[in-house]
C-alpha cells in the first residue's frame, strides 16, 4: 500500500487556532521504510492520527493506493494499518491475552504464533523469568511492567498482527541502546518489502540510505536521503542532527537484561548456550543501526527516490501533482 498526503493542513479541535500540520505533502511508497523526524510539537505524530482517520484534515487530501482516504471503510482501514505509539495501551489481563487479542477476533491465533511474536520483541527471557509465565497479569494499564516492557509488548502485538502498513511512533523510546538496535534490526528484516513509517527524533534509527522527511513548526522543511541531507551544512536536517548529543538514549538498567542476555536471544540456535560468548561475536559497529542491512536494502527492487528538497519556514512547499522524488514505473502516474 502507498500513502500520499497532499498539501494537508490540520488543527486539533482543542486548539483550532494552532496548526499541527501546515501545507504538508508527504509520500510513503509501497514496500519502503520512510522516516519522519522532528522535535516535539513539530507535527510528526499527527500523521499517524490522520492516516487512521482519528481526525480528518482541514485542507488537502490523503490517498491510499490512489483512493481518497475518507471514502474507504474505516474498519477495513484499521484492519490494514497498525499504529504503535510511545505510550501503548495494555489491559488488566495476562501477557498472553494482551498479545493474542489482536487476532482473537478472527479466532485463529495459536500459542506458537504468540511465542514467536514474544521472541521477536525480546520478551522471551522476561516471560521465562515470571513465576506464571504467559499467565502473568500485567496490572491495570500495564503498571506491573516497565516502560520498555510495555513497548515491547506493543511491538509483539504488531508482529502478530502483521498488517500491510505499520506506523511506529517513538515506539522504542523507552528501550536501552542495545535492545533498541536489536529490535530495529529485526523490524527491518520483518518489514522488508512492506510499507513502514517510522516517526522518531532518534537519528540512530536511520540508515544512510533511509529516506527522511524533516518537520519543523508543523511544516515539511526538508526531505531526502539521510546521507545527502546530513552533508548539507546549515540545512534543517543537519541542524537537527547536530542538536543531538549522540542520538542514543542512556541505558535503562530497569529493563533487567544485560547486553549478553539480549544478544543471546539472537544467537545461532545451533550454538551451545553454555559456551556462547556474545561479546566475541558482536562488535559495536555491527550493533550500530547505521551499518545494518545496507547490502540487503540495495538488493530490493523498489522505487528509487532521488532528490533532496528543502524549504524555508513560512513558505509553503510548491509541488508538482506527482511527487518529484519518486521514479514511478511506466503507467504508474494514475493518482
Amino acid at each position: 500500500m502507498r500513502a500520499y498526503i497532499i498539501k494537508i493542513s490540520f488543527a486539533y479541535p482543542t486548539r483550532p487556532s494552532q496548526l499541527a500540520l501546515c501545507d504538508a505533502t508527504i509520500f510513503f511508497p509501497t514496500g519502503e521504510t520512510t522516516f519522519v523526524v522532528g522535535k516535539s510539537g513539530s507535527g510528526k505524530s499527527t500523521l499517524g492520527q490522520l492516516l487512521l482517520r482519528f481526525y480528518g484534515p482541514s485542507e488537502g487530501e490523503i490517498r491510499l493506493d490512489g483512493h481518497p482516504l475518507h471514502t474507504l471503510d474505516i474498519h477495513w482501514l484499521r484492519e490494514n494499518i497498525t499504529l504503535v505509539e510511545q505510550h501503548c495501551v495494555l489491559f488488566d489481563d495476562t501477557i498472553f491475552q494482551n498479545i493474542a487479542m489482536v487476532k482473537q477476533k478472527s479466532g485463529n491465533v495459536t500459542v506458537k504464533e504468540v511465542k514467536e511474536a514474544t521472541q521477536f520483541a525480546l520478551l522471551q527471557q522476561m516471560v521465562n523469568d515470571m513465576p506464571d509465565g504467559f499467565n502473568t497479569m500485567v496490572g491495570s494499564k500495564g503498571n506491573a511492567m516497565s516502560g520498555g516492557q510495555r513497548q515491547r509488548l506493543a511491538l509483539a502485538r504488531a508482529r502478530l498482527r502483521n498488517t500491510p502498513v505499520l506506523i511506529l511512533d517513538e515506539s522504542t523510546s523507552a528501550l536501552d541502546y542495545i535492545t533498541r538496535s536489536l529490535l530495529l534490526d529485526a523490524i527491518r528484516v520483518w518489514r522488508r518489502g512492506k510499507t513502514t513509517i517510522v516517526i522518531t527524533h532518534d537519528m540512530s534509527q536511520i540508515l544512510p540510505e533511509g529516506y527522511v522527511y524533516a518537520l519543523e513548526k508543523s511544516q515539511v522543511v526538508q526531505e531526502g536521503y539521510r546521507k545527502s541531507m546530513q552533508s548539507n551544512t546549515g540545512s534543517p536536517f543537519e541542524t537537527f542532527l547536530s542538536s543531538q548529543v549522540d542520538g542514543v538514549a542512556e541505558v535503562d538498567e530497569s529493563e533487567g537484561n544485560s547486553p549478553n542476555d539480549l544478544l543471546s536471544l539472537y544467537a545461532d540456535p545451533r550454538s551451545s548456550s553454555e559456551s556462547w560468548d556474545a561479546t566475541s561475536r558482536y562488535s559495536p559497529s555491527l550493533l550500530d543501526p547505521l551499518d545494518m542491512h545496507l547490502e540487503e536494502r540495495e538488493e530490493l527492487d523498489l522505487p528509487t527516490r532521488r532528490t533532496v528538497f528543502s524549504i524555508h519556514l513560512g513558505k509553503p512547499s510548491q509541488r508538482n501533482p506527482i511527487v518529484p522524488h519518486v521514479a514511478f514505473p511506466s503507467g504508474a502516474r494514475d493518482w
